[in-house]
């Protein structure tokens, strides 16, 4: 990655997908799922694969890590 300018801020994108699980990707080493965009996107940034949610079902849990309440 280039070196960003002293004071810049970093560029980040918080991906919230419904109903994918992390290890349900191209990129985590699933043969039987296909995600070209999503596996280009992490070819490119950087990917967390430990997390914490907040909630055991989707909604709650997305609206926590948007609202970080």
């Amino acid at each position: 990655m280039a070196e960003r300018a002293r004071g810049s801020r970093p560029n980040l994108l918080l991906a919230f997908p419904d109903q994918l699980r992390a290890e349900a990707m191209g990129c985590a080493g699933c043969p039987a799922v296909c995600t070209p965009c999503l596996d280009a996107l992490v070819s490119l940034g950087m990917r967390f694969g430990c997390a914490v949610a907040n909630c055991l079902v989707c909604t709650p849990s997305r609206g926590a890590g948007i609202t970080a309440r």
